[in-house]
């Protein structure tokens, strides 16, 4: 399910939330493009003959904001851990699967070390903040096979070698995307809006819906339920809508 069919569909949490928090739409775009104005223009990544995952990069600067605003990332990276053993049709093999499991255990505990409620800064020092671009891109990378229900060829996480351990993953997220994102999130430090937004209460730091899933997919299947198979991957067939999650 992708962002665009959830903003049709009126009863999606992000159409809630949207509803609840951002009324008017119109007005507030009118509004944030005037503050926009004396900003630098968005920086973009260099592609060194291949083009960039816009859509990844863009989870990667998600999942580092809500860190920096003190909210949990949110299940769709636990889900995408369990669900990196359905495989593609034979790919990424079994032993390959089995790593990246394994080194998405370590990804998630790694990254609970940065849930505190008053957030983390948005730039950090040095290696720190390369380390956690690296960590929120990988976690961007098991959302993407939470929201595909199982990998899809071409996920870069299916790529890595059957020894594979997180380190070897983090080392393997190109030098570009920690460099944009960085700088993305030195734009948003200064002079952008976000050191005002780490000032507020935590419960006044509200962050939108975390993807909910496919609302015709549901893990693990329960009782009565049939599973069928599509792409090398299992799927239930309920009678019932059910949501994942």
């Amino acid at each position: 399910m992708s962002l665009t069919s959830s903003l049709d569909d009126p009863a999606s949490p992000l159409s809630r939330f949207l509803a609840d928090h951002l009324p008017r739409p119109r007005g507030r775009l009118s509004d944030l493009r005037r503050r926009l104005a004396p900003f630098p223009a968005p920086v973009k990544p260099e592609s060194e003959g291949v083009r960039p995952d816009y859509a990844l990069i863009g989870h990667t600067i998600d999942h580092r904001l809500r860190i920096s605003l003190g909210a949990p990332t949110g299940g769709p990276i636990a889900c995408g851990v369990d669900l990196a053993r359905i495989d593609d049709d034979g790919w990424p093999r079994r032993e390959v699967t089995l790593a990246v499991q394994e080194a998405g255990h370590d990804l998630l505990a790694e990254l609970r070390s940065y849930e505190k409620l008053d957030g983390v800064p948005l730039a950090l020092a040095g290696e720190a903040e390369d380390r956690l671009v690296r960590l929120c891109h990988i976690a961007s990378g098991f959302e993407t096979i939470y929201r595909l229900g199982g990998f899809v060829r071409g996920n870069s996480l299916g790529r890595c070698a059957p020894d594979a351990g997180l380190e070897d993953l983090l080392a393997a997220v190109p030098a570009t995307v920690v460099d944009d994102v960085r700088r993305q999130m030195m734009l948003a430090a200064d002079p952008g809006p976000f050191p005002a937004l780490r000032e507020l209460p935590a419960g006044q730091r509200i962050c939108g819906p975390v993807f909910g899933g496919s609302p015709q997919v549901k893990f693990p299947p329960e009782a009565g339920q049939r599973v069928v198979t599509l792409r090398g991957r299992d799927l239930v067939a309920a009678r019932s809508v059910s949501r994942v999650g």
